[in-house]
Parts: structure tokens; C-alpha cells; sequence
């Protein structure tokens, strides 16, 4: 109910669609898939993955509906290749809905636009809300979950699973501003290339 309610918020913001937005869209998910292969174990009995990135950058270059609809087909696609039980793929995918969907709100409402090659550092303000917004309610959506399944309190669960990997995911944002830029800046064939190095990111710790 969260997530669809979230997706008519973005609907209320970013009434248009675009073309250059679903292609945006659409090249960001094709990264965000490939980043699910890279889902990382956290204690007790969650997981992470760094598909945030790419999901991210996409967000300052198309902060509007089709971004929504790239990231859950993205997340379809992963927990496809990674076969979870029925209910966990449902709860990730519309997990990542929501939180795309409340970070394009914040950043939309923050006075975020499409990024301008010319004038990039228009976004870092609202992208740099946006990010927190994505990553707090992902984290407790998580950590949620797994306080109920196992009767505990939610800050206690999410303390640990988030202790050793929030420092690092909120180090991630100048990767995804540059990721962004690069697309904006010289195209998707351009932006290509870094999205290895940036995959590599979760790996170096």
C-alpha cells in the first residue's frame, strides 16, 4: 500500500512523461541488474545490494515516473536470476519501489531537475536529500521485516545490519553524481565503462 500510494506521490510531481526519461531509465536498470548480482549478506539472515548506485544516478538524470518502472524491472529481473522465495522477491521489489519513489518526491520537491551537463551542481543539494531518503527507508524497511519475523525492536535490527555498510553507501554519492554526469555529459556508451569500477565499489571492503 506504501509503494502505491509512494508511486502516485511521484505522479503528483512529475505529471509529463518523457521519451529521454524511460531510455534514461532504461539504461540505469540494465546496470541495476547486473548490480543485483553482487547482493551482499548482512546479519541476521538480510542482504544488500549496491543496485542503489545506478538507481541513483538515474535519478538525477530522470527523476520521474519511468524511473520507477525501470527499477522494479530491474529488481524483477534480479530476484529472477537469484530465485528467493516468492514472498522475499515480492517484499524487495516493492521495497526498491519505494524508496525510488519517496526519493524522487524529496528530490523533486527540493528543487531537483533532470541534470544539466553544463550545470551539474544544480543537483547535488537535492540529490544528496534524495540519497539520505532512499537509503534510510530502505535500511528500515529491511530492518523492519526482520523485527517482526523475529520479535525484536526494528532500531535493534537495524543498528547492526547497518552499522558496518551506511558509512560506506553515503561515500557512494560522489560516485553517483559522477556516474550521472557521465551519461549526461558524453551518453550512454560513455557511461558504460565506469559502471565497472562503480560495481566493483561494495567489493573493496
Amino acid at each position: 500500500i506504501m509503494s502505491i500510494a509512494s508511486v502516485a506521490l511521484v505522479l503528483q510531481v512529475t505529471p509529463s512523461l518523457d521519451w529521454q526519461d524511460a531510455r534514461s531509465a532504461g539504461f540505469f536498470a540494465l546496470i541495476g541488474i547486473l548490480a543485483q548480482a553482487t547482493a551482499y549478506a548482512l546479519p541476521r539472515n538480510a542482504s544488500g545490494s549496491i543496485a542503489f548506485i545506478p538507481f541513483l544516478s538515474a535519478l538525477a538524470v530522470a527523476p520521474s515516473l519511468p524511473l520507477v518502472g525501470g527499477v522494479a524491472l530491474a529488481l524483477i529481473c534480479g530476484e529472477i536470476l537469484q530465485r528467493p522465495e516468492p514472498l522475499k522477491a515480492t517484499f524487495n521489489v516493492f521495497q526498491y519501489v519505494l524508496a525510488i519513489a519517496l526519493a524522487i518526491v524529496v528530490y523533486r520537491l527540493t528543487g531537483g531537475l533532470a541534470m544539466d551537463a553544463n550545470r551539474p551542481a544544480l543537483v547535488i543539494l537535492p540529490l544528496t536529500a534524495a540519497f539520505a531518503v532512499f537509503i534510510i527507508s530502505n535500511t528500515f524497511a529491511v530492518a523492519g521485516v526482520v523485527a517482526i519475523n523475529q520479535n525484536r525492536r526494528i532500531f535493534h535490527v537495524w543498528r547492526p545490519n547497518t552499522h558496518g555498510t551506511l558509512m560506506y553507501d553515503f561515500m557512494a554519492l560522489p560516485a553517483v553524481f559522477f556516474f550521472a554526469y557521465v551519461y549526461v555529459r558524453s551518453g550512454a556508451p560513455w557511461a558504460g565503462p565506469p559502471a565497472v569500477p562503480l560495481l566493483g565499489l561494495r567489493l573493496l571492503h
